[in-house]
């Protein structure tokens, strides 16, 4: 189970950033007001990543809205605290397994 999780980690980490991004669902129409208003276009943001270490391929630079960038965050942001709940999960899988064999060996 834990060997799963380490691979579903690496596999995460090793993702380029315009990949992690490109699974976001496109975000819901706008209803606030202030932030489209009717009939204008909502101003893109520009977004530069650096390269992967390690990698040939120069820079990229991503342009979407600021609600789609906030859409991205969130699910950024989602990711990594599933993520970091697996690992606390794995870490006190591991800490009761030490102290349930410290508990069975003879004194």
């Amino acid at each position: 189970m834990r060997t799963a999780h380490g691979i579903l980690i690496l596999a995460a980490a090793a993702l380029p950033v315009s990949a992690a991004f490109a699974q976001v669902p496109a975000p819901a129409p706008a209803q606030d007001s202030s932030i489209v208003v009717k009939g204008q276009k909502e101003k893109k943001v520009c977004r530069t990543f650096e390269a992967p270490t390690g990698s040939r391929v120069g820079e990229k630079r991503i342009c979407r809205t600021a609600q789609e960038w906030r859409v991205a965050d969130d699910a950024t942001q989602r990711n990594m605290d599933k993520m970091n709940l697996h690992i606390q999960a794995d870490q006190a899988q591991t800490m009761n397994e030490k102290g349930m064999a410290d508990r069975h060996l003879p004194h």
